[in-house]
């Protein structure tokens, strides 16, 4: 639909609903787990929010050019790029609708780097700031990345386990079913529970997360091996 919709404006020239659709393109990829490289048209996002002084898209943007160089595994200028929106996100008072997805972006960037005391700092801030916006589709992922770099960074399992369950109560309460494969995921990795994987994957197949289907396919596969 984003692909049809890029098509349609950009023959109608219209640039600003152009600049939004193109920053869709990312975060589709990071969220079925495919490695695309769609740092090009996260790029001509940014340009058409300069260009058109629309500053939501402008900051969405760079939302989705950090997301592009994340997916590609380029971890240490998605947390640049993703630092770079949140300060001019506060600079040109955007509506801040994009601090959470941003903070979330930045935690996984840390993340990757080792940064462990950042990345925990960025996902509570995004937890607090979805949850006081009562963005509930955005407080589950919030959650569910706080999660992520609890266990990572060797927090009590039963402490993260109930991280998890407060992002799968946002699930249930949202409908946001794209998130729900991912905290099954967490939630058998946390508990060393094959089950929970599984379930995952059924999830992830069922939404069309082809990419995160095949990886974890093919780790139970090898964990079913003698």
């Amino acid at each position: 639909e984003a692909e049809d919709a890029i098509a349609m404006y950009r023959h109608r020239g219209e640039p600003e609903l152009l600049a939004w659709n193109l920053a869709v393109l990312p975060q589709a990829a990071w969220l079925t787990g495919r490695q695309d490289d769609l740092r090009e048209a996260a790029g001509e996002a940014v340009r058409l929010g300069e260009e058109t002084g629309d500053v939501g898209s402008y900051i969405t943007g760079l939302y989705a050019l950090a997301m592009a160089h994340f997916v590609v595994g380029e971890v240490g200028e998605a947390a640049a790029m993703a630092e770079r929106a949140l300060a001019e996100a506060q600079q040109r008072r955007s509506g801040r609708f994009q601090d959470g997805p941003l903070l979330v972006q930045l935690a996984l960037a840390r993340l990757e780097l080792g940064e462990l005391d950042g990345a925990e700092a960025a996902a509570d801030d995004a937890v607090t700031v979805t949850t006081s916006q009562g963005a509930g589709i955005l407080e589950c992922s919030a959650r569910l990345t706080r999660a992520v770099i609890m266990r990572a960074a060797g927090a009590a399992p039963s402490d993260v386990a109930a991280e998890l369950a407060e992002a799968l109560g946002r699930v249930e309460e949202t409908g946001a079913a794209t998130y729900e494969p991912f905290v099954h995921e967490e939630l058998g990795r946390v508990g060393n529970d094959d089950e929970q994987l599984r379930e995952a994957l059924r999830l992830y197949h069922q939404i069309g997360a082809t990419g995160h289907a095949r990886r974890l396919e093919a780790e139970l596969s090898i964990r079913r091996t003698p």
